[in-house]
């Protein structure tokens, strides 16, 4: 087989004694459409069905079809396997250089997802523990306030202040982390099942497609992901599923 390299990309050339003008394949392919073209031709003579006898032609015309059907399969379906078995060595090859490559992406992502993830909690923590401190010094400037009034005689607006409700200063959260180039972060919705029972019942209800039983947890996700907020399937929650990839 002759081959040519364009562009860096590997063309192959199909000999034409394969499928081109002139191949085996081409002059039974032509002498099939031929066939084809002429059975349609009959067939579409037929325009209505108002008698025994036209309702009998039409049931010829019919049967006829169904042969040409099958003609048309036994000679297709031969040639679709050897192309099949001609591109199985190619995808296998494939496989073999692709699927570790794609795995090690993925187990490189869970590290940094797992990296981020954890930032992000320690980050939460100190941003909440910069919220209750606001608080707490408000009412303590708030309770100040009250012990200066009631100590220069005034009672009632002291006891005015402490009525006042507490409005802590606005805490400045922490900016998040620069996204590094050809780094993509991904969150999905993921669905667990808790209640089998539930979801089955749901289903019989007709509150939830028949294309989830059995419980297929694949289409939840795609639900979830698709309502987002909106998701509400019983027996059923959704959380978010956090991810990295990448890109050149």
């Amino acid at each position: 087989m002759v081959t040519a390299t364009i562009e860096g990309q590997l063309v192959l050339t199909i000999p034409p004694t394969l499928l081109g003008p002139g191949s085996e394949y081409e002059r039974r392919q032509v002498a099939l459409k031929k066939d084809v073209d002429r059975l349609l031709t009959d067939a579409r003579k037929i325009t209505q069905v108002t008698s025994a006898e036209e309702e009998e032609n039409a049931n010829n015309a019919g049967r006829v079809l169904q042969v040409e059907s099958k003609e048309i399969e036994n000679f297709f379906d031969p040639v679709k396997r050897q192309i099949n078995d001609f591109k199985a060595p190619v995808l296998q090859h494939e496989h073999e250089c692709a699927d570790p490559i794609e795995a090690e992406k993925k187990r490189i992502g869970s590290l940094i997802t797992a990296w981020k993830l954890k930032c992000r909690r320690e980050q939460e923590e100190k941003d909440r523990i910069a919220r209750e401190e606001a608080e707490r010094q408000a009412r303590e400037d708030q309770l100040n306030r009250a012990i200066d009034l009631e100590s220069s005689g005034d009672a009632e607006a002291a006891a005015q202040v402490l009525e006042e409700p507490i409005f802590a200063p606005a805490v400045t959260l922490s900016p998040a982390a620069p996204k590094l180039a050809g780094q993509v972060g991904t969150s999905k919705l993921k669905v667990t099942v808790k209640n089998a029972k539930e979801v089955y019942k749901a289903i019989a209800e007709g509150k939830l497609s028949v294309e989830c039983a059995p419980i297929n947890v694949a289409w939840l996700n795609k639900k979830a992901n698709l309502e987002k907020q909106g998701f509400n399937v019983p027996g059923c929650i959704a959380e978010p599923d956090y991810g990295t990839h990448f890109r050149a």
